[in-house]
């Protein structure tokens, strides 16, 4: 292969590719599938209002907790199982600030963080 059409084999690629920004766009029929296998399902974002980018989480079991990719300053609460409760923590490891606890009745809401950021969280049985 010479190096023209090499160079404009690359060019072509390039020109396809999609910014990785669409790539965390939140899929609702992926939340979806992932909430019937989870215990809750929940998508963070960078900015209030439930706007910026959006990072979806699944988590399945009593104590399931973690931190993070970074600063998290709005919650869209997509599923829990009853009985469950999810907290959000203003520091990582699950320290600092609790607030909110969201359990079923909060499912479809927009929450925005209070006058701390989230920085991780937990899920809590409260059977």
């Amino acid at each position: 292969m010479q190096f023209s059409q090499i160079f404009v084999a690359l060019v072509a690629a390039v020109a396809q590719a999609q910014p990785l920004e669409s790539a965390h766009q939140v899929d609702e029929a992926e939340l979806a599938q992932l909430a019937k296998r989870s215990d809750a399902s929940f998508t963070t974002y960078t900015d209030r209002g439930c706007s910026g980018t959006g990072e979806p989480h699944s988590p399945t079991g009593n104590g399931a907790k973690d931190n993070f990719a970074g600063t998290r300053k709005s919650l869209r609460l997509s599923s829990i199982t009853p009985g469950f409760h999810l907290t959000l923590y203003s520091a990582k490891n699950q320290a600092g600030i609790k607030d909110p606890r969201l359990n079923s009745g909060n499912v479809g809401q927009c929450w925005d963080a209070g006058s701390a950021n989230w920085l991780s969280w937990g899920l809590f049985n409260d059977n």
